[in-house]
């Protein structure tokens, strides 16, 4: 078990995702962007050029148990700025709480892989395509070797291959303190509610919110998102792309209570 003392802060344990929703309340009217809202904001992960042209290295504050170390991360050059301003915003709120240093997971922050989840698992494994491919990171080996092969829109149970993806591989997602803060339903998890409601104030959803695929603990991903009026805002501040409500004009399901 991951030594939780270290973070200073209370640990959680919910029996189910629907637990966890009750018990860390989720902000009214929120909801993720789909699929098609990705691809029209951030482009084709799966373009051969897609991280040339798209992905920027960003330094974000307060990391480290004194806060004064730079958690470095690869990111979408659209979020790079926002995600500066939310862990500015985070660690001026002086919680005891504080997120270890980036080493050598870059899985953690951008990576194109398929999101990993026991259905994708069972979809993709056994198909001849992936032979040769390593086994013990498959979501990352499949996506690779399906971005080399042109193979995206491959029909996998009723969907196309691309549409498997995780939103680390359009670089609008980041993993915190994955060691505490695990995936899986009914674990214990340390990340205080304050920081799942800062990063929801800037767009940024909390995995520990999924339903369908399992609780996520240490998952945010930029695409949260509210009606207010004809417009949409993130939680009372201004979009961080600023086209992006005229190019989100889908309608996905509300997670909200």
């Amino acid at each position: 078990m991951a030594d939780m003392s270290r973070f200073r802060g209370p640990t959680h344990r919910f029996a189910n995702p629907a637990a966890v929703v009750e018990g860390f309340r989720p902000p009214k009217e929120v909801e993720n962007i789909t699929f098609n809202d990705k691809m029209r904001l951030f482009g084709d992960p799966l373009d051969p050029n897609f991280e040339r042209d798209n992905i920027v290295a960003a330094a974000l504050p307060g990391f480290g148990q004194g806060k004064a170390k730079e958690g470095n991360i690869l990111c979408h050059r659209l979020l790079a700025e926002s995600l500066q301003t939310v862990f500015e915003s985070i660690q001026a709120l002086n919680l005891p709480y504080y997120f270890d240093p980036y080493r050598d997971t870059a899985e953690s922050h951008y990576c194109l892989r398929y999101a990993k989840t026991e259905d994708n698992y069972k979809a993709l494994v056994n198909r001849p395509e992936y032979a040769k491919c390593d086994k013990s990171h498959w979501n990352v080996t499949f996506a690779k070797a399906d971005q080399a092969a042109g193979r995206g829109n491959d029909l996998v149970n009723g969907k196309r291959k691309c549409e498997h993806l995780s939103a680390h591989s359009w670089g609008s997602a980041l993993d915190v303190n994955p060691a505490s803060n695990p995936l899986g339903n009914g674990k214990e998890f340390d990340l205080p509610y304050e920081i799942v409601c800062e990063m929801a104030k800037f767009g940024f959803y909390w995995g520990g919110y999924f339903q369908h695929t399992g609780s996520d603990f240490m998952h945010f991903q930029w695409g949260a998102r509210r009606s207010m009026g004809r417009g949409r805002i993130f939680l009372g501040r201004a979009w961080p792309i600023p086209w992006a409500p005229e190019i989100c004009t889908s309608r996905p399901p509300s997670i909200s209570s």
